[in-house]
C-alpha cells in the first residue's frame, strides 16, 4: 500500500462548532423536557440560513426534520419561525420510513434536498422491529444508517427518548448499549438548575469528549395565531462553553432517568434534612430490593447527576460514613411531571443567540 500523507487525510468536520460532526450517525439523548427537540430545529434553523458556527458557517443548507409526532402548525413550525431559519431550506416530512428496510427512502430525500442534516425525532419510531432483536441484531441493522450518512455527506441525528425499563431494550444510555454505541455520536442534554440546560458530547467520534454549551431561555410573543390564540415563544440564549464535568453530569442523568430507584430515594429524602449514608443503603436496600453494592453506586450517580449533595468528605476507610442532603435539581426532578413540561413545551418556542458572539453574522435576527 502506498504510504499516505497528511493531503490523504481529513480533519475533524462540524456542523454545528465543538458539538455535532458533520457526515455520521448521531444520537442527541436525555430525559423528557430537557429541550432535545427544541435545541436541534435551533441548530437546524441556523443551518438554512448559514448561521450555525462550524464548517457550514456562511453556507446555507437543506433540512430534512422527520417527525410523525410533532404537528407542523402546532410545534415544529413556531418553533422554527422563532428561529428565523429559511423555510425554503427547511422541509418537514411527517411520515413512518422504517429502518433499515425502507432506507432507500430515505436516501431518495437526502438526495433531492441535498441535506446535509436530517432530525429523525424520536428515532425509535423509525426502527424496524429487527433492531431490538439482540445487541448483534442490533449493530447489524443499524450499520447502514451509518454507511447512508457517510455516502451522502449527511448528518443523521436521531432524537432518543430514554427508556422507561430497561427490560424494553429502549434507546436510553443507560438501557440497550448497542443502540448507543452504533451512531458514530451521541449529545446528551441535561438540567443544570431552574434556568440553565447543557448540550454536550458524552460519546465522540474524532471530536473531543464532553465539549458542548450551557444556555437559558427568555420569554418571547410570536403574536396572534391563526385560530386568534396567542403563541408565546422562548429565545435561547447560549451562556458559555460547558465545563467537562456539567456535560459529564448530563449524562448521568440520562442514564439515571430509567432507575424507578432514584425517584424513590428522592422522595424519602426530606429537602433540608441530612441523611447517613448507612441510613438510606439500609432503606433502599429494604424497600428497593437492591444490594449494598447497587445501592451505593446509585447514591454516587445521583451525586453526579445533581440530585444530591455530599456533606462530609469521603476516603478508603470512611466512605460509609458520610452524610447527604437532597439539592435544588432533585427536588425539581420530584416535583416534576413530564406530561405537564411536555405540553408547555408544545406551546413555547425558544430561538438561538449565538454561542460566539466574535462572529457578527451571529447577531444578524438574534
Amino acid at each position: 500500500m502506498k504510504p499516505l500523507t497528511v493531503r490523504d487525510l481529513h480533519g475533524v468536520e462540524y456542523l454545528a462548532d465543538n458539538l455535532l460532526e458533520a457526515n455520521l450517525f448521531a444520537f442527541i439523548t436525555g430525559a423528557p423536557g430537557v429541550t432535545k427537540t427544541l435545541i436541534t430545529l435551533e441548530i437546524a434553523a441556523r443551518l438554512t440560513r448559514g448561521l450555525m458556527p462550524g464548517d457550514m458557517f456562511d453556507k446555507p443548507c437543506d433540512v430534512l426534520y422527520i417527525s410523525v409526532e410533532s404537528s407542523l402548525r402546532r410545534s415544529v413550525g413556531p418553533r422554527f419561525l422563532a428561529a428565523e431559519g429559511d423555510w425554503s431550506r427547511f422541509n418537514h416530512i411527517q411520515k413512518v420510513i422504517m429502518l433499515p428496510s425502507e432506507i432507500n427512502k430515505l436516501q431518495g430525500l437526502i438526495t433531492k434536498h441535498r441535506a446535509k442534516l436530517v432530525i429523525i425525532d424520536p428515532i425509535k419510531d423509525f426502527f424496524d422491529p429487527k433492531v431490538y432483536a439482540s445487541p448483534t441484531k442490533t449493530a447489524e441493522a443499524l450499520q447502514p444508517i451509518n454507511d447512508l450518512a457517510a455516502r451522502t455527506g449527511c448528518t443523521i441525528l436521531g432524537v432518543d427518548w430514554p427508556s422507561k425499563s430497561a427490560k424494553k431494550g429502549d434507546l436510553s444510555v443507560g438501557g440497550n448499549a448497542a443502540m448507543t454505541g452504533k451512531p458514530r455520536q451521541v449529545l446528551t442534554v441535561g438540567r443544570l438548575s431552574l434556568d440553565e440546560w447543557v448540550i454536550g458530547v458524552s460519546k465522540a467520534n474524532d471530536s473531543a469528549e464532553w465539549v458542548g454549551w450551557v444556555y437559558t431561555t427568555d420569554a418571547k410573543d410570536l403574536g396572534k395565531g391563526g385560530n386568534n390564540k396567542d403563541v408565546n415563544a422562548w429565545k435561547i440564549k447560549w451562556i458559555r462553553p460547558a465545563k467537562p464535568v456539567e456535560v459529564q453530569n448530563s449524562r448521568a442523568q440520562a442514564v439515571l432517568e430509567e432507575d424507578p430507584n432514584v425517584f424513590a430515594l428522592l422522595t424519602f429524602m426530606t429537602p433540608g434534612k441530612e441523611f447517613p449514608t448507612a441510613t438510606l443503603l439500609d432503606w433502599l436496600k429494604a424497600v428497593q430490593l437492591v444490594g449494598k453494592n447497587k445501592a451505593y453506586s446509585l447514591l454516587n450517580g445521583c451525586k453526579a447527576a445533581g440530585y444530591l449533595k455530599q456533606i462530609t468528605g469521603v476516603d478508603d476507610d470512611n466512605k460509609y460514613q458520610v452524610t447527604w442532603t437532597i439539592t435544588a435539581l432533585g427536588t425539581m426532578k420530584l416535583n416534576a411531571d413530564d406530561e405537564e413540561v411536555e405540553q408547555a413545551i408544545d406551546t413555547v418556542f425558544p430561538s438561538m443567540s449565538p454561542p460566539d458572539p466574535n462572529i457578527p453574522a451571529l447577531n444578524k435576527g438574534a
